[in-house]
């Protein structure tokens, strides 16, 4: 015994002090940095310019421990491939995950593109010319998410305004960029003397195109005032040339900042829920579609006060999904069957996303998750996996509102939400608008006199309005009255619908008096009961 003893002795002695070094390939040397008490996992960079580093990972933050190369990031990755929030790390109901924050390159888990994925212990995440390691602290509590669902969003860094913009009537408001998308700015307005911030939507992109959609959205804005709308207070053009509108500032965040990967409370679905249908029902009234109902688009005037954002690509009900270059607009994640296949928008086109946006947070996941022709794909083909541990009526009302036929699924934003449990509610009337039941066209060129009663929905074209001309396409443009609104649509037509002077992109509202020109005839509007 005594010999076994003084071998295991010298054993230890030639490990402390002769055992070879380490491979300088192999993974990074660098001491480990204390470890957080709160922290149960860390990343370590392995491949790349930042091999070597070592990042505790706390995932209690309202969006998870992020990554990316912004300044808002807890894992900063340097280089222009990383998105400057690229991916987050977060926990679902005991388990880590990892989500990719729609980066421009994508995130990988082993290899693999992922949209988002759980993490075990020793997996490679791949983000631009980066490879980080997962590794699980042995022995240590996972933290506890407590209900930071209800908690405001700690704020991201403001960054200048752009030098020398001044918006009409708010030159005593200091502005700073918030987000940026692209096509527009967001700028959080904070007046010098104190009071309450506004928020400043300003265009970036200067097509003409997007200029038309960007005033259609003040126009929209102006026109839906709700509790449940974000709404604007006033639009122009700084310098006679930036478009711009100034909307009420909604400081705690948005539902994308709250959705960690993980359910949320069944309670607070139904509160985000109810407050969402309140604000399509006031839309769908007025013949609204928002078309873009999605995490990002709900805003928190305060902690449980939704309110819905960005009616930039909103159109008028019976308008089509598709831009006239062709391009299917909406979000992939959460977009309807018949948006993904550029068919016709209504009501229930609305009812489909928000259904998906509640799904989400009642699973901690969308239905679909993959590369966007593949969601697009499941959107239109594929049933989402069944709700588990959720009461049947809100399973049940949800799973509804995803039918792939818009006729199966809940016939009004009211009726949807009380069948997840939402007290029953009527959608407001139009105000000032009741009466407005026709729109007549006068014709002034190239002869006068003759008229055009509208009701309903009217296509206009050739076959209709002069088979000799043309100028003018066989459907050039349809007029739709529904919710007590009159307006003009473009079907895509080689000349274009002019208003005023101004080519309609998309759609326009009619008020009397405006001069109407479709292929070489000019119509004077009247619009009355």
């Amino acid at each position: 015994m005594p010999i076994l003893v003084f071998i295991m002795f010298c054993g230890l002695i030639w490990w402390a002090y002769w055992r070879p070094p380490p491979d300088p390939s192999g993974p990074p040397t660098e001491e480990v940095k204390p470890v957080s008490s709160l922290g149960a996992a860390e990343l370590v960079a392995v491949v790349g310019p930042h091999r070597g580093r070592r990042w505790d990972v706390d995932a209690r933050g309202g969006r998870g421990f992020l990554i990316g190369r912004g300044d808002q990031c807890q894992a900063i990755i340097g280089g222009e491939i990383a998105s400057r929030v690229h991916a987050a790390v977060t926990i679902d109901s005991g388990q880590w995950q990892i989500y990719d924050q729609n980066s421009a390159n994508g995130t990988y888990l082993n290899g693999q593109r992922i949209d988002h994925a759980p993490l075990s212990d020793g997996e490679i995440i791949t983000i631009g010319d980066s490879q980080l390691q997962f590794r699980l602290r042995r022995g240590q509590p996972m933290p506890s998410l407590g209900a930071a669902h209800l908690q405001p969003v700690s704020p991201q860094p403001l960054k200048p305004a752009p030098p020398g913009l001044v918006i009409p009537g708010y030159e005593n408001y200091r502005l700073q960029e918030i987000a940026r998308g692209m096509t527009a700015v967001v700028l959080k307005g904070t007046p010098m003397g104190g009071g309450e911030p506004i928020a400043v939507k300003v265009l970036t992109n200067v097509d003409p195109y997007l200029r038309d959609k960007f005033s259609q959205e003040a126009q929209l804005l102006e026109q839906l005032r709700h509790p449940h709308i974000v709404p604007a207070y006033a639009k122009g053009r700084a310098g006679g040339q930036i478009p711009y509108i100034v909307m009420e500032y909604c400081g705690h965040g948005n539902l994308h900042d709250r959705l960690r990967g993980q359910p949320l409370p069944e309670d607070f679905v139904r509160l985000v829920g109810r407050q969402v249908c309140e604000a399509l029902a006031a839309a769908h009234q007025y013949g609204v579609v928002h078309r873009d109902i999605k995490p990002a688009n709900l805003l928190f005037a305060a902690p449980q006060h939704v309110k819905v954002a960005d009616f930039g690509i909103a159109r008028w009900a019976q308008a089509r999904a598709t831009t006239v270059h062709g391009t299917v607009l909406g979000t992939v994640a959460y977009m309807s069957p018949e948006q993904a296949q550029g068919e016709a928008v209504s009501a229930q086109s609305d009812i489909y996303s928000l259904g998906v946006v509640m799904y989400e947070m009642l699973a901690g996941r969308p239905p679909f998750t993959g590369e966007p022709g593949d969601v697009m794909h499941h959107h239109v083909r594929m049933t989402p996996p069944a709700l588990s541990g959720v009461s049947p009526a809100l399973a049940g009302a949800v799973m509804r509102a995803l039918a792939k036929d818009p006729v199966q699924r809940h016939a009004s934003a009211a009726a949807f939400a009380q069948a997840f449990g939402g007290a029953a509610f009527t959608a407001p009337s139009v105000p000032g608008q009741a009466g407005q039941s026709r729109v007549r066209l006068i014709r002034v060129a190239p002869q006068q006199g003759a008229e055009i009663a509208v009701h309903g929905a009217t296509v206009l074209g050739r076959p209709q309005l002069n088979p000799d001309d043309v100028q003018m396409s066989q459907q050039h443009a349809r007029i739709v009255i529904q919710g007590g609104l009159g307006w003009i649509e473009d079907l895509n037509s080689t000349n274009g619908t002019w208003v005023n002077h101004q080519r309609v992109a998309g759609w326009r509202l009619l008020r009397s008096g405006d001069q109407l020109r479709i292929g070489n005839s000019v119509f004077l509007v009247e619009v009355g009961s």
